[in-house]
């Protein structure tokens, strides 16, 4: 895994298996610290990204002419 200080572009490569969820690292070049963020959550676990097996939504249905929504 590539990572890059964001203070002074200083590049370094780091075996993902060292990293935890969230690391707080410093930079050997300027002496700054940052956070890395773990890996993004995978598509089929993003907040908001249905599932293949799940449910469709149901669609809300127009009210026919002349009546009215209670």
């Amino acid at each position: 895994m590539r990572l890059v200080c964001p203070h002074c572009a200083a590049a370094y490569e780091v075996p993902p298996s060292t990293l935890g969820p969230r690391r707080r690292l410093r930079c050997a070049r300027c002496g700054r610290e940052w956070v890395v963020p773990g890996e993004p959550p995978r598509a089929a676990e993003a907040p908001g990204v249905p599932s293949e097996d799940a449910p469709e939504a149901a669609v809300p249905r127009a009210s026919p002419p002349g009546t009215t929504a209670a």
